[in-house]
């Protein structure tokens, strides 16, 4: 059986790139949200510190992270007429 994963966000989010180091981490046995928003600054990441504390909430929980990823168009945005959001 699958472990739970938390619901992927649709919009992109700038702490996207990090959520791997951010499992990784979690891992090694770093849960002080803290911490790990100090690694991710050092890494590069110029978000808040809360949305780092909001992105191990499922790891608290005991869920998987899910790494968002691209979703196909929906058959509505297929449409003649209508154009997805990479063609505007």
């Amino acid at each position: 059986m699958r472990p739970p994963t938390a619901s992927a966000d649709t919009h992109p989010s700038s702490i996207d790139p990090y959520l791997g180091y951010l499992r990784q981490r979690w891992e090694e046995g770093e849960h002080n949200a803290k911490v790990l928003h100090q690694e991710l600054s050092a890494k590069g990441y110029r978000g808040h510190y809360q949305q780092a504390k909001m992105a191990v909430v499922p790891l608290r929980r005991g869920l998987t992270l899910v790494e968002p990823h691209e979703h196909p168009p929906s058959p509505r945005s297929q449409r003649i007429g209508h154009k997805t959001a990479l063609e505007y």
